[in-house]
């Protein structure tokens, strides 16, 4: 039930935030979990990173882009899960 190795080896993939290109490593699940999430909000990856980067910077919150992704992630996942324990208890 653990994790593929596959799973645990970060990749690296390039994006660009106002104008700059930088580089993002996350482990594939990551990757997936973003990719859904954005296309949620019907935008793209890259639009999406760049939303989250602009609340870290805004916030002042002193973690690096990669770290404030997987926070963004666990944050959303939990948020699903309350959601779906509320609407089983209506």
């Amino acid at each position: 039930m653990g994790p593929k190795k596959q799973d645990l080896r970060p990749i690296k993939r390039s994006v660009t935030i106002h104008g700059h290109r930088t580089s993002v490593s996350l482990e594939q699940p990551f990757w997936d979990e973003l990719q859904r999430m954005a296309e949620g909000k019907q935008v793209s990856l890259a639009a999406f990173i760049a939303e989250v980067d602009n609340n870290r910077v805004r916030d002042a919150i002193q973690v690096g882009l990669s770290c404030h992704l997987r926070i963004a992630v666990i944050k959303n996942l939990q948020d699903a899960i309350k959601m779906l324990k509320k609407s089983s208890q209506d």
